[in-house]
């Protein structure tokens, strides 16, 4: 019974984090990181690919 507090699906209570009471939603600042990472990795990826497939054409 591993439970990782960084794992998602799995409600850990952060009591070192204050604003996970306020807000209902803790750990925003990497939650946010992570998405917009993603996001960068995602229109990176996608651009590339076009890019190859208009060389390959």
């Amino acid at each position: 019974a591993a439970q990782q507090p960084g794992s998602e699906g799995s409600p850990s209570p952060a009591p070192e984090q204050p604003q996970a009471s306020g807000s209902g939603l803790p750990r925003t600042g990497s939650d946010l990181l992570v998405a917009v990472a993603l996001g960068l990795i995602l229109v990176a990826g996608g651009s590339w690919l076009l890019a190859r497939r208009e060389q390959v054409g």
